[in-house]
């Protein structure tokens, strides 16, 4: 009787302060009932202020969960039925991918002063979620255009991370109406099909992502110009042997287009498909069958500051070099223990087939623009993150150069790794704009034979030292029709020069030659006036 009268008012101001500075914006709760001998906890009239002023961002008419003596007795919630009534969302779209929810989004986001250690998911055991009378206001200032999600219902059997066995009283159902249309999972010809008790598929076809790619947010590190999906996926909550939301089927994404943060092209390419064989967001499992990368054009750019557009896509890098984030003392002095646990990712085969690699280059005087056709690759059995047992995954591929070839095959873990390389007829001319800083007269000729790079990294010391840990090899390995002229000028020229068993250990800075052949070596010799 105590507890059932002196909780709600001993817990609703706590709960409100709390949550207001979470989220950054002031939370009100209308009022809190507990009944101790059933563990059932519900929240009425939840309110989220909204920004500057504005009517209330989210509302929630009621709050309920029906917990379980097992919370107690695990440390953790264990929930037998949890349900949200009457939520309504309003978001605002201010243009070029900003919100009025940016605030609350980087306030939940930020770093952590003194971050505790990431122990995975958290350990938690829900069921029966349900979600009724739901309503989003999508107001789109942009173009002055408001969307409306009206009777949003959604039903999930389970979200557990606990081997708790629970009963699971409700199936996988979705239904909305948006801007007026219907939908629903139990309805034929809709994306949302219902397969079973425990599974729900979603199936799209040809779905142009345009419409919807100025909503994405303007702090990603790449900009989606266009993208066709298409999906044929299923959801499966299963219990037994545990339990576990598993996703599997395909998704494909077709005439993609991806530009960089100035809008220069990055990535263009016919077909993305992923074959999804076991993909377990709980457990932070992601297990694909295949990848599959068609004719995609990948433009690599280093400008005359020296900066190359792909080092500049990680997430948190500022569009100016010069805006670099200055890390807190403390996140930097961080451990390592507490880094983010990482998921678990097992691919069986990649592959990438009909590619184009072009690289430009403003530094060289001329400009260097090389373009690399018929690029493929094939990646086998890779398996992250690496571990001591952990075996090397495989990759083979090749490329064209004009009018050369590369062939190449390794393998390689993220403690050592092997390349080797067939290069046919390779025309020294493709280096040109590099070796003009460095020679005034011009080098021609072809390369012809077999390259090698061994990589393991170096022990701590010897890393802290400047080792590197790699080894160049070649062998045999022969230039031909090498000549090298000022002007028309043949100063020097060579038939062909041939080597075999070169080793160069970088570390060591000496190198080590097995043969070394000239074949009708010429030069000339003169002073001008």
């Amino acid at each position: 009787l105590v507890t059932w009268l002196a909780i709600p008012p001993l817990v609703k101001g706590p709960l409100e302060r709390i949550a207001s500075e979470q989220l950054g914006r002031a939370v009100t709760i209308g009022g809190i009932d507990f009944q101790p001998w059933s563990l059932e906890f519900a929240l009425r009239d939840v309110a989220v202020a909204g920004a500057n002023g504005a009517p209330p961002q989210l509302t929630i008419g009621r709050v309920y969960a029906d917990g379980e003596l097992q919370s107690l007795l695990r440390l953790a919630p264990v929930v037998d039925a949890f349900t949200i009534d009457n939520p309504v969302l309003r978001i605002t779209h201010l243009g070029d991918g900003r919100y009025d929810v940016d605030d609350i989004i980087a306030k939940v986001t930020a770093p952590k002063n003194d971050p505790e250690p990431d122990q995975g998911p958290a350990r938690l055991a829900l069921y029966n979620l349900a979600l009724t009378g739901g309503s989003i206001d999508f107001i789109d200032n942009a173009v002055n255009n408001t969307h409306e999600v009206r009777a949003l219902a959604l039903q999930v059997p389970f979200i557990s991370t606990l081997p708790s066995q629970r009963e699971v009283k409700v199936e996988p159902h979705l239904s909305f109406a948006l801007d007026g249309s219907r939908f629903d999972s139990s309805a034929q010809g809709t994306p949302f099909a219902q397969t079973s008790k425990t599974d729900a598929s979603l199936r799209l076809a040809g779905l142009d992502l345009v419409p919807y790619l100025a909503y994405l947010p303007a702090n990603l590190p790449i900009k989606v110009q266009g993208a066709t999906l298409d999906a044929d996926m299923k959801v499966a909550f299963e219990q037994q042997p545990r339990m576990a939301v598993k996703l599997s089927g395909t998704v494909q994404l077709s005439s993609l287009r991806v530009a960089d943060r100035q809008g220069a092209n990055l990535l263009a390419g016919e077909h993305l498909k992923l074959d999804l064989a076991d993909v377990r967001p709980l457990e932070q499992m992601v297990y694909l069958r295949h990848v599959e990368l068609t004719a995609p054009v990948l433009t690599a750019t280093r400008d005359a500051a020296g900066q190359i557009n792909l080092m500049q896509l990680q997430p948190g890098t500022p569009i100016n070099p010069a805006q670099q984030p200055v890390q807190p003392a403390s996140a930097a002095s961080a451990p390592a223990s507490k880094a983010a646990r990482a998921w678990a990712v097992r691919v069986d085969s990649a592959a990438v087939r009909g590619g184009t690699l072009r690289w430009a280059d403003a530094t060289t005087r001329p400009a260097a623009a090389l373009q690399a056709t018929d690029f493929t690759l094939d990646l086998a059995d890779i398996a992250l993150p690496f571990t001591e047992a952990s075996k090397p995954f495989s990759l083979k591929g090749g490329l064209k150069l004009q009018d050369s070839s590369v062939q190449f095959s390794g393998e390689a873990t993220d403690r050592k790794a092997q390349v080797q390389a067939q290069v046919q007829a390779l025309a020294l001319q493709l280096a040109a704009p590099y070796l003009a800083q460095v020679l005034e007269p011009t080098v021609a000729g072809t390369l012809s034979g077999d390259l090698g790079v061994q990589w393991e990294a170096p022990e701590p010391k010897a890393a802290l030292a400047g080792a590197t840990g790699v080894t160049l090899t070649a062998g045999p390995l022969a230039l031909e029709q090498l000549a090298v002229k000022q002007g028309k000028t043949t100063v020097a020229s060579l038939d062909k020069l041939a080597v075999e068993g070169v080793l160069v250990p970088l570390d060591t800075r000496t190198a080590t030659l097995a043969q070394l052949t000239l074949t009708q070596p010429q030069a000339t010799v003169g002073r001008s006036a």
